[in-house]
């Protein structure tokens, strides 16, 4: 699996790329074998000289072997707490894809069976 941080008028620091990793790897841990790819870009709306509500943004795209891509964005006020809630949602959206792949190859079974 692949992870790359992408840096939008947000200051590239080793401490903010650090969190990244750590917080997908917390999010993440079980099914990465089908994670093949994750871009995370952070972005400063606002600038790095000014402050503002909600000027803050992270937005994951993950890229699962044989699916299309799930994107989802996060935006606050504190970089750090928005990279925690965008990997949080992460972590749900890809839970539900796999109980939906979960019940589809269940009920493929089921009609399989009828025949």
């Amino acid at each position: 699996m692949q992870i790359q941080v992408h840096f939008s008028d947000v200051q590239n620091s080793w401490a903010i790329n650090s969190h990244v990793h750590q917080r997908l790897a917390n999010a993440l841990k079980s099914g990465l074998d089908q994670i093949t790819r994750i871009d995370v870009h952070l972005h400063d709306d606002s600038g790095p000289s000014k402050s503002g509500t909600s000027d803050k943004r992270c937005t994951i795209e993950m890229r699962l072997a044989g699916m299309d891509p799930m994107s989802i964005e996060q935006r606050g006020n504190d970089m750090y707490a928005v990279i925690n809630q965008a990997t949080r949602k992460l972590q749900k959206t890809l839970s539900k894809t796999r109980d939906r792949q979960r019940d589809h190859r269940h009920q493929m079974r089921h009609f399989a069976s009828l025949n």
